[in-house]
């Protein structure tokens, strides 16, 4: 394991004692914190590591594997993009082909996690083009579309990770489904998930497709408790676990929860969940915009409007009109009405 166990540690921060800026000891310990579950603890030492090898691409994507965790999205970003223009710059000073640098596609994605995460789509998309990005399939491509609104592209995406993996593509299309207001076709996409289930019951990653994409069908046909339900389950499942908080996961289900709520009308619970995403995304967009929709409905407007700024400034960089867009999505879904009733997929996992 990088960084090693926590023997290691004194051998290194005696390093440190020599050198304040040792470049091994400072990288080592900079994974034995994360890995450790201790990202603040490891900050400083991917500050020294940074300060000893600046022009390491590494350095440099080490600390945004620490922000993403930590909710600094203005570092996460800007080392990322720091990590990549130098691995850029490395491949064509010494005419290196990128599909032979193994951290190349890795550092590119984690880059592509938190621009999308910061509402700057084009630039994510720039960053799909690049010459040694060949899997276009990818996890984060398929949520740069979806989080843009472009259902064409993230539904592609889905039918060609289908063709390998039937169950990624079904839970994928699903997804593109429900934005779409397609329950027709989202109920086509969960039976493909349920029916997995009852044959190899037990998989957790399935268990929370099923339990985010089945609740919010749910919710959308005004079966609106048992949604809620199904999707708490995942919040509650997720609430501690460290790897999943890991790449800005951590508001994910919490942030599906509180906009479910809000189409019901459920102003506490979407109050519970959007409280819940800010604290465990310190960087959640939505968490705020749907707090300054919960307290603008109970006639607290000062601080309706103090969420409302920290969304702005959680977005400050956003492809224009992409706060708005948002925002106006939000707006909408609290009145929307619900549609009738169609036959559900079946029970819970």
């Amino acid at each position: 394991m990088f960084g090693g166990n926590v023997h290691a540690v004194p051998f290194y921060k005696a390093l440190l004692r020599i050198n304040p800026l040792h470049p091994g000891a400072n990288h080592e310990l900079v994974h034995y914190y994360e890995n450790s579950q201790q990202p603040a603890l490891g900050w400083q030492a991917s500050e020294n590591y940074i300060r000893s090898s600046p022009g390491i691409p590494h350095a440099w994507h080490m600390q945004a594997h620490l922000a993403t965790r930590l909710g600094r999205w203005d570092r996460a970003n800007a080392s990322s993009n720091r990590a990549v223009e130098l691995q850029l710059a490395y491949h064509r000073d010494l005419q290196v082909d990128p599909e032979q640098d193994h951290q190349f596609v890795h550092h590119v994605e984690v880059l592509a996690i938190s621009l999308v995460h910061d509402g700057r789509f084009r630039e994510a998309r720039q960053l799909q083009a690049l010459s040694g990005i060949k899997n276009k399939n990818a996890a984060v491509w398929f949520r740069l579309y979806l989080a843009a609104g472009e259902y064409a592209t993230a539904q592609q995406i889905a039918e060609n990770n289908r063709r390998q993996d039937k169950l990624l593509g079904a839970y994928q299309g699903a997804l593109v489904a429900l934005a779409q207001s397609d329950l027709s076709r989202a109920a086509t996409e969960i039976q493909v998930l349920e029916q997995a289930w009852r044959e190899r019951p037990g998989r957790r990653d399935l268990e929370l497709q099923l339990l985010e994409t089945r609740g919010i069908y749910l919710c959308r046909l005004g079966v609106g408790e048992a949604g809620l339900q199904l999707i708490e389950k995942a919040v509650r499942m997720t609430l501690n676990d460290y790897r999943h908080h890991a790449w800005g996961n951590g508001a994910y289900y919490m942030e599906i929860w509180g906009e479910e709520a809000l189409r019901l009308g459920k102003w506490e619970i979407a109050q519970e969940a959007f409280l819940e995403a800010l604290a465990h995304d310190l960087g959640s967009v939505r968490g705020a915009l749907g707090l300054a929709l919960v307290y603008e409905h109970i006639g607290d407007n000062a601080t309706a409007a103090r969420y409302s700024e920290l969304a702005e400034r959680f977005w400050a960089k956003a492809d224009p009109g992409q706060l708005a867009r948002l925002r106006h999505h939000f707006r909408t879904i609290v009145h929307r009405p619900r549609q009738a009733a169609r036959d559900q997929p079946g029970g819970q996992p």
